[in-house]
């Protein structure tokens, strides 16, 4: 929402360039480099990104590259529990008052089981042979 319009498809190809997976030899310290290559870059155009070179905490962004670079990519966010609780809140929000606590919980287990976004498939690592052949 900082970037201009102009500016978004080259920015966007910018990211996906630094938090890259799959390569077996990017490295964090690479990654950091580009980070502030990047934010180097498009700081001068845009405050708020020059803000985030400066910062060394976003280097934290980058620890899915301790990982195996087979398994980089299978590295997720939290958005899921987020909009979990985006929902609680509307949900109960839309309810104005609730009797007692019983019945709030009985609303918010309801809410989650109706959610089908956390229901997706996590590979079994340790048997998928394609994935990690016996090396």
């Amino acid at each position: 929402s900082d970037v201009r319009n102009g500016d978004k498809g080259d920015v966007a190809e910018d990211l996906r360039h630094i938090f890259r997976t799959g390569d077996r030899n990017y490295t964090v310290e690479q990654a950091w480099s580009e980070w502030q290559q990047f934010c180097a870059q498009w700081g001068r155009y845009y405050r708020s990104i020059r803000k985030r070179g400066e910062d060394a905490s976003y280097k934290a962004y980058f620890t899915y590259l301790n990982y195996d670079h087979r398994i980089q990519s299978m590295i997720y966010t939290t958005n899921w529990i987020e909009r979990l609780q985006k929902d609680f809140r509307r949900v109960t929000r839309m309810r104005g008052a609730m009797p007692n606590e019983e019945s709030v919980i009985l609303l918010m287990g309801k809410t989650a089981m109706d959610k089908k976004s956390y229901l997706r498939q996590v590979p079994r690592i340790d048997l998928d042979k394609n994935l990690f052949p016996d090396e």
